[in-house]
């Protein structure tokens, strides 16, 4: 069989995207069309080249003089066809590796096979120096344009390939870049195909093509494009799936809009531009112009209305870290734009990434944990407040959280929270803590083991952080923190759900239950669930057995969960009776309370549960699953503790940085890591019979205390002492002094190692470690707490001498 196609391709989400040069390059796209043969055991690599050099050459003429070909580096019988058959000069074919020019396979194993590529010479074209630019695998002044797959091999799972007894070929050739070949264009975007959208942009932004504005308008125009065919076929901008890249790919539109000056709705007003060039081909993007324009309207106009303003922020702080010709985004900046100015993290990336900005993730990541135990502390005593009185005669909220993440609704009840104590109030102001209830709500709140969804509460510029949401009697009780203004019953507000976290609990709850099936099935039905914990992080399942699990039948139950998650099974979700939900095999554990009618999650042929939490929809959205710990928890219970998806993938890279780094300082590759361990206690055991550090006391220590400018030194150099007990001495000192500051040497044969705290606010220990680098001190630690070691030849006197001068600010 043969065929032919132009195939309308969306690429925007991935490593292989390009999403930051898309508008930049003269060749990159999210959208575009590809044109392709293809031949499913019918002709093979002869004709396929033969047909492809026809095309070029014969068809469109694109001067022989300009084409230089690639090939697998091993293909001999393609540079066998394309020099002796074809006729190019074998100094213009050009052997690939494995990652250019092999395809496939599509997953651990399947068909795959050699590429060879067609690309053609454009440095006059784009000005390249043709002394420093002389190769394809060197230099983009070559433009690859076709791409000619020979599906020729099977591989199997352990990498073993045989030949096909039916070959295929699979071939791709960008439509916009054969444009700007043929119509003889710098870039794709100046082509006529994306003539009528540029010309409708400048008509609805005042602006010329010129300058400055080249590069976001080609951003606006590609981006349009995208957003118009996929909202054609029904995928509109959401947070989740194909409809987050879409809300993405907005996004990135607008921003590059602003670079113009252009800061209202503008991209549903080019769609008409991109009906006009391509409507005549693609009838249906004429049939949901009006439907397409309205969404992406909206989705403007909420763009604006939340989010422009951090973006401004943020572009203010990026203007000014390149006057400073720094290239860091601070963390408590990252913190600032997310927590107050309600700027998604990823939209955050994106801008920095588009800005050659790099972003401090670690100070990031601690405000947040400071953020999560000012929350904890805020609702200290929370969990024990009477809910079923709370909700006395409000109605049952609706959850609307299976369909969406982000809705309006109205609030309808607001309780301050303080000293333990709740009171029904109709206003909760800047800086207050409360319970908020509201008509309809996509926050998820605790039951079943899972934890309550958390996220933010937006009506204009005010702004409450929800960091807990529970559900008494059907109605859910949202725990805020007022961040900005205030809220009000009757006023109409918007409830976003964390979405990243809600969809990793759902992973973790869906492989909760198919770890359940497993057990039940390895170690037999006797196993009963007694109790269960689902977070985004992790899962933890208690259950009824009577021995310790052994490493097979860990993995048995491993394998058979990932097998579930392999297959990709749909997670089915149905409403019904609880008597038919029982007599149909839905299992129902641990004193949970149902009514008349339940929820039924089923992984068809393997797991059927009454569950009224959140689910993936397909087995394969869990990702991956891996067992962690397990434990004896009381007589005859069993506990698991296990993760699933990025919280997996997370776990796998924490252990991959601890065998790295200690295959790195032990000078072994990570196989022998155990071994020479093994071998080092060996040898320490025998140096520890024969050595003993000595014991020091405070007193000693102090008798070296000193004073200067109201500052209290304590400077040490002592032979052969535990740094872990000076570490401990230290910590006494600084806890029952004022104003002080210690550092402890300990000196042996073979190093050098120090201890250094203290007290004062004003002294950052890490600056001043790294003030005596020059003199062979190195460490790390906290501002108030530093350890590390010192170069053997080091000058004791005068790291003393530096020391002091710093600390006492001599």
């Amino acid at each position: 069989t043969r065929a032919t196609s132009v195939q309308k391709c969306l690429r925007a989400g991935g490593k292989a995207s390009d999403l930051e040069n898309v508008g930049k390059t003269p060749r990159h796209h999210t959208f575009f069309e590809m044109l392709g043969n293809f031949s499913f055991g019918d002709y093979f690599k002869r004709e396929a080249i033969k047909f492809a050099w026809e095309f070029v050459t014969e068809v469109v003429e694109i001067d022989k003089s300009l084409l230089y070909v690639s090939i697998y580096k091993d293909d001999e019988e393609a540079f066998e066809i394309w020099t002796k058959e074809i006729g190019v000069s074998p100094d213009r074919v050009v052997r690939l590796g494995e990652k250019d020019n092999f395809w496939g396979p599509p997953g651990d194993e399947g068909p795959c096979g050699p590429c060879s590529e067609i690309y053609i010479d454009l440095r006059d074209v784009w000005g390249y120096d043709k002394e420093k630019c002389k190769s394809l695998e060197d230099c983009d002044g070559f433009l690859e344009f076709w791409n000619l797959v020979f599906m020729q091999y099977y591989q199997d799972r352990h990498g073993n390939r045989k030949e096909l007894e039916f070959k295929g070929i699979d071939t791709g050739m960008g439509l916009e870049r054969l444009a700007m070949i043929l119509q003889g264009k710098k870039s794709v975007y100046e082509t006529d195909i994306f003539e009528p959208i540029i010309n409708k942009i400048c008509e609805v932004t005042g602006k010329r093509y010129e300058g400055d504005n080249i590069v976001p308008m080609n951003v606006i125009a590609d981006h349009t494009r995208a957003i118009t065919f996929v909202g054609s076929e029904g995928v509109y901008p959401s947070n989740e799936g194909r409809g987050y890249v879409i809300r993405r790919i907005l996004r990135r539109a607008l921003r590059y809009a602003s670079k113009m000056g252009i800061n209202e709705p503008i991209v549903y007003k080019v769609i008409d531009g991109v009906v006009e060039s391509m409507g005549d081909i693609y009838p249906e993007i004429v049939a949901k112009r009006d439907a397409v324009k309205k969404v992406i309207k909206v989705e403007e106009e909420r763009y604006f209305d939340t989010v422009s303003k951090g973006i401004q922020y943020l572009t203010g702080v990026i203007e000014k870290l390149r006057d400073m010709k720094v290239s860091v985004l601070p963390g408590e900046e990252v913190f600032k734009l997310y927590d107050s100015m309600g700027v998604p993290i990823d939209l955050i990336e994106d801008i920095c990434s588009d800005e050659g900005i790099s972003i401090e993730w670690s100070r990031f990541n601690e405000l947040m944990e400071e953020q999560k135990k000012r929350g904890k502390v805020s609702w200290k005593g929370a969990d024990k407040l009477d809910f079923a009185a709370i909700v006395k005669d409000i109605k049952p909220t609706k959850y609307v959280g299976d369909d969406c993440h982000e809705y309006e609704s109205t609030i309808v009840s607001l309780f301050r929270y303080g000293n333990g104590k709740v009171e029904k109030v109709d206003t909760l102001v800047e800086g207050e803590v409360g319970l908020v209830i509201v008509e309809e709500t996509p926050f998820y709140g605790e039951g079943g083991g899972q934890v309550g969804d958390i996220g933010m509460m937006m009506s204009d510029e005010n702004i409450a952080i929800v960091n807990d949401t529970k559900k008494s009697n059907d109605v859910y009780v949202h725990f805020v923190k007022v961040d900005k203004g205030s809220f009000s019953v009757g006023r109409k507000v918007r409830l976003s759900v964390d979405y990243d976290r809600k969809l990793s609990t759902a992973r973790h709850h869906t492989a909760t239950h198919l770890l359940h099936a497993a057990l039940r099935k390895v170690l037999g039905e006797h196993v009963v669930q007694s109790g269960s914990l689902v977070e985004p992080n992790r899962l933890r399942f208690d259950f009824s057995h009577y021995a310790p699990l052994d490493e097979k039948e860990i993995e048995a139950i491993e394998d058979e969960v990932n097998e579930m998650i392999l297959k990709n099974v749909e997670v089915v979700k149905k409403f019904m009776s609880k008597k038919e939900a029982i007599s149909g095999g839905a299992l129902a554990f641990f004193g949970d309370k149902y009514g008349d009618v339940v929820r039924v999650v089923e992984v068809p042929g393997f797991s059927k549960e009454l569950c009224g939490g959140t689910h993936v929809n397909r087995t394969g959205d869990i990702g991956m699953f891996k067992i962690v710990d397990e434990e004896s928890i009381a007589s005859g219970v069993r506990r698991i503790t296990a993760v699933a998806g990025k919280a997996l993938l997370n776990y796998v890279r924490e252990r991959e940085k601890i065998i790295s780094s200690l295959s790195s300082r032990l000078s072994v590759p990570s196989s022998d890591i155990v071994n020479r361990v093994e071998g080092l206690l060996n040898k320490l055991k025998e140096l520890e019979k024969g050595k003993v550090s000595r014991q020091v006391s405070k007193e000693e220590i102090l008798s070296s205390t000193f004073e200067i400018n109201g500052v209290k030194v304590v400077f040490k150099v002592l032979d052969n002492v535990d740094i872990n007990q000076l570490g401990g001495i230290v910590d006494t000192i600084r806890a029952e002094i004022p104003s002080v500051v210690v550092m402890l040497i300990s000196k042996s044969d073979d190093k050098v190692s120090f201890v250094c705290g203290t007290n004062l606010d004003d002294v950052d220990l890490r600056d001043v470690i790294n003030n005596l680098s020059s003199l062979g001190v190195k460490g790390g630690g906290r501002k108030d707490f530093v350890r590390g070691g010192i170069a053997k030849d080091s000058d004791l006197e005068k790291i003393k001498s530096d020391f002091v001068a710093i600390v006492t600010k001599i």
